[in-house]
C-alpha cells in the first residue's frame, strides 16, 4: 500500500505537470500560428509570467519559498527545451544576417525567422541555405532545369534582362558576353539583392536542394522600432 500522503502528493504532481504540459502546449500553438519575431517573443515573455504564475498556484500547498523557486525555474526550463527544440517542435527556426548582402530587403544585423518546411521555395522567395557549413540568405532567381545569364550584376533570361519585382535594376555588364548557368534537376540560383556586395551563386555556383533550409517568412530589425 502506498501511504496517503504520497498518493497526495503523486495527484498534486500529476495535476501540475498535466497543466504545465497544457500550457506549453498552447505556447507551441500560438507560436505556429503567428510566425512572426516579434510575436514570439512576446508570447515567450507572457509564456514565462503566466507559466510562472500556474506554477504558483498550483503549489499553494508548498511552502512560500519553493513555490518560488519553482515559479521562476520551471517555465524558463520549458521555455529553454522548446526554444532549443524549435525547429522540431515549430518548424521555425531564427537566425540574424550579419552582412549588408541582401539590402534594402534585409538590413545589416536583422533577425529573420525562416520556415523550415518549406523546403521548395518559389521563384524571388528569399531563402536560407547552408554554403561550406555556413548559413546564408540570399533571393532564389532561377529555378531548377533552367538556363540564367550574369551581365555584370544583371540578370539575363530569355536574352532579355530580367529582376525580381521590388530589386533594384542593376546595370548590365555590355562590354562583354553574359556567363551562362545551366542548372539542373534540384539545384537552385541564388544571389543578394545588393549586387555588388553579396557573394553569390555567380562565385560558387548553383544550390543542391539538400543545402536549402527554408523560406524566410518574417525579418526584424530592432534598431528599426
Amino acid at each position: 500500500m502506498i501511504p496517503v500522503y504520497i498518493q497526495v502528493c503523486l495527484r498534486k504532481s500529476a495535476r501540475l505537470w498535466l497543466c504545465f504540459l497544457a500550457f506549453c502546449l498552447l505556447f507551441v500553438g500560438l507560436c505556429t500560428v503567428t510566425p512572426k519575431i516579434q510575436s514570439i517573443l512576446v508570447i515567450s515573455m507572457l509564456f514565462v509570467v503566466f507559466g510562472g504564475m500556474l506554477v504558483f498556484l498550483l503549489l499553494r500547498d508548498s511552502a512560500l519559498w519553493w513555490r518560488l523557486v519553482c515559479a521562476l525555474l520551471l517555465p524558463l526550463a520549458a521555455w529553454v527545451v522548446l526554444f532549443i527544440g524549435r525547429e522540431k517542435l515549430l518548424g521555425l527556426s531564427i537566425y540574424q544576417v550579419p552582412t549588408g548582402s541582401m539590402i534594402p530587403a534585409i538590413p545589416v544585423q536583422s533577425l529573420i525567422l525562416v520556415d523550415v518546411t518549406q523546403r521548395s521555395p518559389k521563384l524571388c522567395d528569399i531563402v536560407s541555405f547552408k554554403h561550406q557549413g555556413i548559413v546564408q540568405v540570399k533571393r532564389l532567381v532561377a529555378m531548377p532545369n533552367v538556363t540564367i545569364g550574369i551581365a555584370g550584376d544583371a540578370l539575363i533570361k530569355d536574352g532579355q534582362q530580367w529582376e525580381c519585382e521590388g530589386v533594384k535594376n542593376w546595370l548590365a555588364d555590355i562590354a562583354k558576353p553574359p556567363q551562362r548557368f545551366d542548372l539542373g534537376n534540384q539545384q537552385w540560383f541564388f544571389v543578394g539583392d545588393n549586387r555588388p556586395y553579396s557573394t553569390d551563386s555567380r562565385s560558387f555556383g548553383a544550390i543542391k536542394s539538400e543545402q536549402i533550409i527554408g523560406v524566410v517568412v518574417d525579418i526584424w530589425t530592432p534598431s528599426a522600432d
